[in-house]
This record gives C-alpha cells, structure tokens and sequence, in this order.
C-alpha cells in the first residue's frame, strides 16, 4: 500500500484525504485516566510540588482525588529524594529510593478486582508496588537478579540478563477476584506472557493498602525494599481488559519516552 502527501498553505493531505480526518492512534492528546473510572489510587513524581531536586520527600500525595496519600513508614531509612529530570524517563520527575525506604497507604478502600501499573527503573533488588490486605496477603511487582520479574508469579524474558541495570519499564498487571495468579497475564511495556505462579495456585483476598518501594510482610512491616526511581504507580479497583490496559500503558509511554 502507497500513500500520496501532499500539502499546501492550506494545510496537508494523505491520498486527497486531510489529516484532520485520522486519528493518530496511541496518541494520548489530553487523556487522563480519571476519565476510566475506578481509580482508587494514583501517585506521579510530577505531582510533588513546592520542592526542589534532591529534596527529601516523606509525603506522595494521591492524585485521584480519593485522598489515599502514601506516607513515609517511619523507623526505616533516610527519606527518599526527588528527581526533578530523570534522563532515562523523558526528562519528567521521579522519587529515588536508596533500598532502605518506603511509602504506605494502608487505608484504601477495599479492592477484590485490581489493575496495577507501574513505571520505574532500578539499580538494585527490590519490590517497585505491593498490594497488601493487612493480615499477610500481598501482590507486588519485584525485578530480581536471575532476570524474572516476580508478581507473585513470574514473566522471565528469556535472558537472565537482570532487569533492573538501569533499564525503564512500564509494568502492568490486571487481576479479577477468584481467579488464581497463575492464570492472569502480566505485562512489561506492553508485551504479555502467561505467568507461572510461585508455588501452589492462589487466589488474592481482598487488597486494602499499597506500598510503594517495598513489600508488605507481616501486616504493613517493609521488606524488599527496593533502590532505583519510581514515577508513577497506578491503581484501579477493576481488572482492565486489553483495550483499557492499552490506553493506560500508551499514556504512561508517551509521557515517558518508551516505546511498547
């Protein structure tokens, strides 16, 4: 197939057609994920206002408007410190964790459904975003050293190349209640896989609090905690399908810079 451009003062045209006519597809001109419904909660380094690069931060607040701000846990390490440009994320603001620190909200409303996205890039060991329902249950995403990425299940890219060097990726994990890890797929920058759960099947209580930089044990204890940039973590109280998982994941791509 061949196309004909052609333009004048007027403006272009593809085959005699204006462009006004297409939609670019993936574009996401003005999209906000609000306009999706469900989003329970939404933390994005662009949000932290009124501080300046390496400043600490011991707040995220919640940008969904339902006021789940993610708080500092407090007798760990040294605060996190924001990023005012991250190179390797379009030049758009992150949160570095040094491996010793980690943010909670352990008061979100309940959620039997979920999705769960992610953008982040590590140097280090450690869970990016970690659901858990306060009694020992819990869902996060954990790049680890032999090149999996574990979710309470596992999508191995074929290499024991680690996932963390330094490497941007988008993250995303749709979960409907009942059904049992292994069954549900997850996604890295927007290719699927069919994840093999670790250990015996399991189905997910009811999630009530996330984590951002750790994993939950033992109630809202931290461990994992994990050493790169976090720029925004996405949570819905609905397991998306593919094509909203499609608008949310082209939205976090353009912003930051990724293909997928």
């Amino acid at each position: 197939m061949s196309f004909k451009v052609s333009g004048t003062g007027g403006g272009f045209r593809i085959n005699g057609v204006g462009l006004n006519a297409f939609k670019v597809l993936n574009h996401q001109d003005n999209f906000n994920p609000i306009s999706l419904g469900g989003l329970k909660a939404w933390y994005k380094a662009d949000a932290l206002v009124g501080i300046n690069n390496g400043d600490p931060v011991t707040l995220w607040p919640d940008s969904s408007g339902l006021g789940f701000n993610a708080s500092l846990l407090g007798g760990y390490g040294p605060s996190p410190t924001y990023v005012a440009s991250d190179s390797l994320l379009n030049n758009k603001p992150s949160v570095y964790l040094d491996g010793t620190a980690a943010f909670s909200c352990n008061s979100i409303t309940s959620m039997s459904s979920f999705t769960l996205y992610s953008v982040n890039w590590q140097t280090g060991y450690g869970e990016v975003a970690c659901l858990g329902d306060g009694a020992g249950g819990r869902f996060g995403f954990l790049p680890y050293f032999d090149g999996n990425i574990y979710a309470n299940a596992v999508y191995s890219n074929g290499a024991r190349t680690p996932w963390y060097s330094s490497t941007p990726m988008i993250l995303s994990y749709p979960y409907q209640v009942g059904s049992t890890i292994g069954t549900n797929l997850f996604y890295y920058n927007g290719s699927n896989a069919t994840v093999t759960q670790l250990g015996t099947g399991e189905t997910l209580g009811a999630m009530t609090a996330i984590m951002l930089g750790g994993r939950y044990f033992g109630g809202y204890n931290a461990e994992l905690k994990m050493t790169g940039n976090i720029a925004e973590v996405l949570v819905f109280d609905n397991a998306h399908d593919n094509t909203t998982r499609g608008l949310v994941e082209s939205y976090l791509a353009e912003k930051y810079g990724m293909t997928i």
